[in-house]
This record gives structure tokens, C-alpha cells and sequence, in this order.
């Protein structure tokens, strides 16, 4: 980029970013960690990152995780930071970083130079992001970070990123249909290949990037073998632990199989006339693509 007199400036490619992962993959210590960086060492003068979500306490999990990093590393982060119940700041650079509610109403007049917007499969409306986007104009590189699980609601702001991340995704490859060229936006989505058995536990790692490190391979194991047996724990086992999408091709032949039992009819019928049945006709997309230099 150019300032007014054509000099070169250096600023930050990514503008937006989403990232996708199952669940326990420590996404919010990774975000609380970007979340430090742009407080006090972005050069930044007066930054304000904030953590947003649904409720106060759900966004204040980025914020803890951010405030114990400071706490525990006190030779290092904590010449950096001081803290306070309210707010991580920086008086040298006059920054701070605090948690949000999802009250779109009382966002008005922030100026955001970073916001990370936790769970965002949460959020019922694109009040909150669009706030948070709006408020960021002020500032030279300022970054909009949106982390989730999958979720169920297709209707939401999450299902719309996510769609626009895979079109952006494919638009490393100029030749794929529906591709979007946007350098300034950066995606990845943790989830399974196309025709991958979602309880072959080989292919679990490219949903769950911290299995074995941070999530736990019993404990994984212990819910593949439970969503086997039991009808109910399939969404939840999909969606949540290795985020994928299933087809009804994938998901629902032992519905009517001859030996299907008359409680799994009853959860079957349970699932489509409360409104969730869409996961099972929705979708597989499951590759997640890189570029060289991401």
C-alpha cells in the first residue's frame, strides 16, 4: 500500500480473518495470544482489541485466557501488560483489551483495532459483526478475527463467512467456479475430506489440529463409540468433534434399516420436526485448502 505521496507503507495483508475448528483445540488461547500481540506490540498507538461474543462471560474466556499469559509470564508479557478485572492495557501506548457483550446497542463509538469475535455460530443476527466491521475503518491494519465450531443455524452470520471463506478459498485457483479473489481475507476451515468416515479415527487429526496436545485421544474415542450406538449423540459427534457436515446419504440408511429400533423412529421423527434435521441434508465440504506463505 501507498500513502498520499506514493511512498510505500508496510501494513497488514489480512484485514478479516475465520477460522473453523472442532472443538478443544485451544482456538481461544490461540485468539488471546493474537489478541496480546495487537494490544502491545502491533506499534499502535491507543489499540483497542476487544473480545465479543453472545454474553459477557463467554467472551471473557478469550480475555482470561490473554490476562493468565500476562499473569504467568511476568519476566516477559508482564513488562509489557498490566491487567485489571475490566481490561488488559498498555500505558505506554495508552491500549487496552477487554471483553464485549452482545448488546450491538451499547458498541457504538468503539475504534477497533482488533476484534475477535468468539463462537460465532452463536450469533443469531450480524448485528455484532457488523458493528465491530464498521468500527474498524480508523485504523491503518486493523483485523476482524471470527472463531467457531461448527453450528447448526445455516440462516446466521457464521454459515454466510463460512460460505464466503470457501469461496475465497477456492479462489487460490482461478480456474474453480463461484472462486472470490480477496488477498485481505484469511480462512481456514479444520473439518474432513469429502467420503471420509467420521469415526476412522485416521482422519480425525484434520479436524482436531491438537489431538494429542491440548484434546485427547480417549476422550475422542469414548464419544466416536457412544454417536456409534446412539442415534442422538450424531450431531452433536459430527458437528462439533470432527466438523463435519453429513449428507442423508452418509447419515441416515440405518434410519430405515429392517433393524431399526422403534426409540431411534422416535429420535429420527424428534430430530426433523424440532427444526435440526437440516444437518443430515446439508452439505460435505471438507477440504482445507492452504496457499504457500499463509
Amino acid at each position: 500500500r501507498s500513502d498520499g505521496s506514493g511512498r510505500p507503507v508496510m501494513v497488514r495483508r489480512f484485514r478479516t480473518a475465520y477460522n473453523e475448528v472442532a472443538r478443544k483445540n485451544a482456538k481461544s488461547t490461540l485468539s488471546s495470544g493474537i489478541g496480546l500481540y495487537m494490544t502491545g506490540a502491533d506499534g499502535e498507538g491507543g489499540a483497542e482489541v476487544y473480545s465479543a461474543a453472545t454474553t459477557r462471560d463467554q467472551a471473557r474466556i478469550v480475555f482470561e485466557d490473554a490476562k493468565n499469559m500476562v499473569r504467568k509470564a511476568r519476566s516477559t508479557l508482564g513488562r509489557l501488560f498490566d491487567f485489571n478485572k475490566l481490561a488488559i492495557y498498555q500505558e505506554q501506548s495508552a491500549s487496552k483489551f477487554e471483553p464485549l457483550s452482545s448488546d450491538a446497542n451499547n458498541l457504538d463509538g468503539l475504534n477497533i483495532h482488533c476484534a475477535i469475535i468468539d463462537e460465532l455460530h452463536a450469533h443469531k443476527t450480524r448485528d455484532v459483526w457488523d458493528v465491530l466491521e464498521t468500527a474498524t475503518g480508523a485504523r491503518l491494519q486493523s483485523l476482524l478475527f471470527g472463531i467457531t465450531t461448527a453450528g447448526f443455524n445455516k440462516e446466521g452470520i457464521c454459515y454466510e463467512q463460512r460460505d464466503y471463506a470457501i469461496k475465497v478459498l477456492r479462489g487460490y485457483n482461478s480456474d474453480v467456479e463461484g472462486a472470490v479473489k480477496d488477498d485481505s481475507y484469511f480462512a481456514i476451515i479444520y473439518t474432513l475430506d469429502e467420503g471420509d468416515d467420521p469415526f476412522d479415527e485416521t482422519v480425525w487429526q484434520k479436524a482436531n489440529p491438537g489431538l494429542g496436545i491440548c484434546k485427547r485421544w480417549d476422550d475422542l474415542r469414548r464419544l466416536a463409540k457412544k454417536a456409534k450406538e446412539q442415534v442422538s449423540a450424531r450431531v452433536n459427534f459430527f458437528t462439533k468433534k470432527v466438523t463435519s457436515r453429513r449428507n442423508n446419504s452418509a447419515t441416515c440408511p440405518d434410519f430405515f434399516s429392517n433393524q431399526m429400533k422403534e426409540k431411534d423412529f422416535f429420535l429420527f421423527v424428534v430430530f426433523v420436526f424440532s427444526g435440526r434435521f437440516w444437518l443430515f441434508s446439508s452439505f460435505v465440504y471438507c477440504t482445507v485448502y492452504c496457499k504457500n506463505g499463509l
